[in-house]
């Protein structure tokens, strides 16, 4: 269930369903799936043996990630942290999200299929909008 809510939060981060069918941007559906996404891995986090297996990397994102939080420090500026947060947090999303789900090649395949499919499709878009 975890995987399917991850793959679905990064093709909507590819998409943007808001900007494609305004009707749907009340509705929030990036968010809704970025949650139970979050929430499935939490639980895929608490269950499974991965954080035994967590490499350097994981932790140098989650220290950049900090680092970001507190970029006001040298930059005397208490709004500029908000912005980078806002910016650089759904591709942390990701990756934690990867790292959960993401244990065997099919699966690995699973993402490539969203990500060219995405992709694909936004090519299509912007070869019919020219």
């Amino acid at each position: 269930m975890g995987l399917f809510f991850s793959l679905l939060y990064i093709a909507l981060m590819l998409l943007s369903p808001a900007e494609m069918v305004p009707e749907l941007a009340p509705y929030r559906v990036g968010v809704i799936a970025s949650t139970m996404a979050v929430l499935c891995s939490i639980y895929t986090y608490t269950m499974a043996p991965i954080v035994s297996k967590l490499s350097l990397q994981f932790w140098l994102v989650v220290a950049f990630t900090l680092w970001l939080a507190a970029v006001w420090i040298p930059n005397r500026w208490f709004f500029g942290p908000i912005f980078v947060i806002l910016e650089f947090t759904p591709n942390v999303i990701v990756y934690f999200l990867l790292i959960a789900h993401l244990r065997s090649p099919s699966r690995l395949h699973l993402l490539r299929l969203v990500v060219v499919g995405g992709s694909l499709y936004v090519l299509y878009m912007g070869f019919s909008q020219y």
